[in-house]
């Protein structure tokens, strides 16, 4: 999570021994010397932790060239990780700051097997609250900005396995799925515009923007923002919100950097073991 103030003073040794990881994690190898260059710290600490990592089973050193790198055991410390679970963390704070701009409410939500899950959302604090205790509601893949933002941006082969999972249930987004001139059309206006909007098929009072939140070649996330359809036109709301929307979306794909929480160059998943969603129960429809 993001770095909070803390009352403690922080331990040095540990802090040292996560910067020789991070710079062993950039490097395909380096030595002592590398390293104490690289980090600052004195060669003779360096060489501790390294031996201290190297029992740990957390990193080798070569025989050919003398250098250290990582093992896969490294992998291991990332086990336990759910790269979704935390963007609400991150994303708290772009969503405050996109509060400070428009005042309607906003939603940030990931993929999860059928539905969209709502990790995080400034409607409890928007004067324009549509929904109430959003976060946590599943809503529908093909029937919401959000929903077919990410169903658009995200990888072909994934796109692919989401309309199989879709097409194998039932009501309106199964129904959605087997609709191959309203894909072709959606996925037209991803590519042409760059966003997706809802424009009051679920809820004719309500509708939506939303835009792909994307770091290097992946979408994490999509954020929305939703008004009243009474309060302004779409092609108004566009014009007004989309290039706010598309900040904070670079706002929280920035936050996903080393020394913050996602390190660039850590593999993503141990080669051959496949990261697999769990089936949930049926989306909550909601027009966002």
């Amino acid at each position: 999570m993001p770095r909070q103030p803390s009352k403690y003073k922080p331990i040095r040794s540990i802090q040292r021994g996560f910067e020789i990881l991070s710079a062993l994690n950039r490097q395909n190898g380096a030595s002592v010397q590398m390293l104490s260059a690289e980090t600052g710290i004195h060669r003779t600490t360096v060489h501790r932790i390294l031996e201290t990592l190297q029992q740990l089973g957390y990193i080798g050193k070569s025989p050919s060239d003398e250098h250290f790198r990582l093992t896969p055991v490294v992998r291991q410390l990332s086990d336990g990780f759910d790269d979704d679970a935390w963007i609400s963390a991150i994303a708290a704070p772009a969503l405050r700051e996109l509060h400070h701009k428009i005042l309607w409410p906003s939603n940030v939500a990931t993929y999860d097997y059928d539905a969209m899950l709502v990790r995080e959302s400034s409607h409890r604090y928007s004067p324009f609250a549509i929904h109430h205790a959003v976060v946590g509601q599943r809503l529908s893949l093909l029937g919401t900005a959000l929903g077919r933002t990410y169903f658009c941006f995200c990888p072909e082969d994934e796109r692919r396995e989401i309309l199989q999972i879709l097409r194998a249930g039932k009501g309106r987004d199964a129904t959605l799925a087997r609709d191959t001139a309203f894909l072709r059309e959606l996925q037209r206006r991803a590519k042409q515009n760059g966003y997706l909007v809802n424009a009051g098929e679920n809820d004719t009072k309500v509708a939506a923007i939303a835009v792909p939140i994307v770091r290097g070649q992946r979408v994490f996330a999509c954020i929305n923002v939703v008004f009243f359809r009474s309060a302004m036109s779409l092609p108004e709301a566009v014009r007004r919100y989309l290039q706010p929307l598309r900040d904070a979306a670079a706002s929280i794909a920035d936050r996903m950097e080393l020394g913050s929480l996602w390190p660039q160059n850590v593999p993503e998943a141990i080669p051959g073991k496949k990261k697999t969603r769990k089936k949930t129960s049926r989306p909550v429809s909601r027009p966002a």
